[in-house]
């Protein structure tokens, strides 16, 4: 689930995601799908469009055609936030 607000024409989102059952610091497709939402909206007209997420900026951008959405890219940091091992009973 996402919450998004425009604060001078920047988004902002907060997501939720099922089964973390908490808010997360970013989520790519969520953010991908308010962008596209925002423009469909009519609340953003840019096809390169800047997603303000708590774990940091996602760039999200677009090519729009009488067809549809197209050409759909999503950019920002990756960041190694867990690290751990699994032990296997064989």
């Amino acid at each position: 689930m996402n919450f998004v607000q425009i604060k001078s024409n920047v988004l902002h989102v907060r997501t939720y995601e099922r089964g973390v059952e908490y808010e997360t610091l970013a989520c790519g497709t969520g953010s991908t799908a308010s962008a596209i939402c925002m423009n469909f909206l009519g609340r953003t007209n840019s096809s390169n469009i800047t997603m303000k997420c708590k774990g940091g900026d996602l760039n999200v951008q677009f090519n729009l055609s009488e067809r549809g959405y197209k050409e759909i890219s999503i950019t920002g940091p990756a960041n190694l936030v867990y690290e751990g091992t699994i032990k296997v009973k064989i």
